[in-house]
């Protein structure tokens, strides 16, 4: 499965990706376009990938991550890495370096490409806004070989999409099983606010 990508160029020396993927009824600008405010110091290259099936009018829908088909999920999250590693592969870049965060949908695929069983070495870093972690078939978890990974969880108070106990949940599962874990809530809906970018900007300047 090959999959197209939004990528910011022409920002500083970037010496490392920045992976963000967009959730249900969106588009890989949705994401991509908020790289520069998150990383105003161009340490990333910003990348985008676009979901797999068109949903018109808009671009795009990633798979469900919670009642979808396991093994598309499975091959979704394979192709979200070997574009990782092929990406990295051609910038000098390194996957250790890597960042991996999503919105929503996204953000189970950014939980599962970062914390679930892998031979690929672990990225640098997890972000999951307004997501849930996707239990089925298609993810197996291997959180404690993925203690090394730091995760900040976002989420709004006021989501009517994904509730605020879902956010709670990962943050708790993942604080129990060793991980470093940051959690915010923000007075929002299913969003990402001023105050929200914000708390992602120190958190990905405290990666450095």
């Amino acid at each position: 499965m090959q999959l197209e990508s939004h990528v910011i160029e022409g920002r500083g020396n970037p010496d490392r990706l920045m992976f963000l993927m967009h959730g249900y009824y969106s588009q890989p600008y949705a994401l991509s376009t908020l790289g520069p405010l998150i990383d105003p110091d161009a340490r990333y290259l910003v990348m985008a990938p676009r979901g797999p099936h068109p949903l018109p009018p808009h671009d795009s829908y990633w798979v469900q991550p919670g009642g979808g088909d396991p093994d598309e999920f499975a091959a979704i999250r394979e192709a979200l890495d070997a574009l990782i590693d092929e990406t990295c592969a051609a910038r000098g870049f390194r996957r250790e370096d890597t960042l991996v965060g999503g919105f929503s949908q996204g953000a189970g695929l950014a939980l599962a490409v970062g914390l679930a069983t892998s031979v690929r070495p672990r990225v640098a870093g997890v972000m999951c806004l307004s997501g849930y972690m996707p239990d089925h078939a298609g993810v197996d978890w291997d959180l404690a070989a993925a203690r090394s990974v730091p995760v900040l969880v976002q989420h709004g108070t006021e989501d009517p999409m994904v509730p605020v106990e879902r956010g709670r949940e990962v943050a708790g599962r993942l604080r129990d099983a060793g991980l470093a874990v940051t959690y915010e809530e923000y007075p929002m809906g299913h969003d990402i606010s001023i105050e929200s970018l914000t708390g992602m900007r120190a958190w990905v300047a405290a990666l450095a």
